[in-house]
């Protein structure tokens, strides 16, 4: 697990680099690929140790939706292809209800699920409508999008809260709220006119802890 972790580490290094570094950034789909495959790798090693297969070909599936929304929207990134860039949210879309259904499988649905989506929904409306946003024709699709990410936070709470607060379930809490955080954040390096370079620090710093810590889960 350490060498998984080191190696985590150098590729989100390398990935940084291609974000920075004019003569690597041709790279970067290539080290967006490379991250994703380490935290199925992660993941992997986890359920192979503790032999939770049930729920790691549960959530295996989404893993690989999220590698293919990394790819995709790092083959889009500064081209203006909506095509890539719906393409990869609608991957990312499909990989947070899997995860949705996955977690579940721990916790039964219920009503109360729904409260954060609802809020989320409605803080994107506003976000949306922000001086020097323009999400164009894309605005459905967002809020779509920004119920299930906060639907996925929901159930990870719920997980520490019904099921029980043990490692497994705090790491699957604090991944899903990370995954929150980054899709938040994507929101300004995708859509707002006035981008800070620290903001894809922080949009794929989040994300990327937030899918270890959900694949290191299976380690628990």
């Amino acid at each position: 697990m350490v060498l998984l972790s080191v190696f985590y580490l150098f590729a989100f290094g390398f990935l940084m680099a291609t974000c920075y570094l004019d003569n690597l950034k041709k790279h970067h789909p290539l080290a967006k690929f490379i991250n994703s495959v380490g935290f199925i790798a992660v993941a992997t090693y986890g359920g192979f140790i503790t032999g939770q297969w049930a729920f790691y070909f549960s959530v295996l599936p989404a893993f690989i939706l999220c590698l293919c929304g990394d790819v995709l929207l790092a083959l889009q990134d500064g081209t203006g292809n909506n095509k890539l860039f719906l393409a990869g949210l609608s991957s990312f879309l499909l990989a947070h209800i899997v995860f949705v259904w996955a977690f579940s499988t721990k916790v039964p649905f219920s009503l109360y699920d729904l409260i954060l989506p609802v809020l989320a929904v409605v803080m994107t409306v506003f976000l949306v409508r922000m001086k020097g946003m323009d999400v164009g024709n894309m605005r459905n699709a967002v809020l779509v999008y920004s119920f299930f990410v906060a639907l996925l936070f929901a159930k990870g709470i719920n997980l520490v809260i019904i099921n029980s607060a043990s490692v497994s379930n705090i790491l699957l809490c604090v991944g899903s709220f990370l995954f929150l955080v980054s899709d938040t954040i994507i929101l300004f390096l995708c859509f707002y006119e006035r981008k800070h370079p620290l903001v894809r620090f922080f949009n794929l710093s989040t994300y990327y802890c937030g899918m270890f810590l959900i694949a290191l889960s299976l380690l628990y």
